[in-house]
């Protein structure tokens, strides 16, 4: 949990890009700005990530996917041994 209190190199950036204004409040805007900006995104993430987590969940989705591993790691040694 505490990897998500981390900022990301964006925030590093506009962080900068603030500074760069040469005021506090130019660059409380620019830092809201970048907040407002990757809000949706980030909402849109967590919608797509919960889709995906239910998806994955289902039993078909789970059996092809330990059937495609294990197909592969037959094929490895298929291909190492022949």
């Amino acid at each position: 949990m505490i990897w998500g209190w981390l900022p990301c190199g964006l925030v590093y950036s506009a962080s900068l890009s603030a500074l760069a204004t040469g005021s506090a409040l130019h660059g409380g805007g620019a830092m809201l700005a970048f907040g407002l900006g990757t809000l949706p995104n980030l909402l849109l993430m967590g919608v797509f990530a919960d889709t995906l987590r239910q998806w994955i969940q289902k039993r078909p989705v789970r059996l092809t996917a330990g059937l495609v591993v294990a197909a592969m790691g037959v094929y490895r040694l298929a291909e190492t041994f022949l």
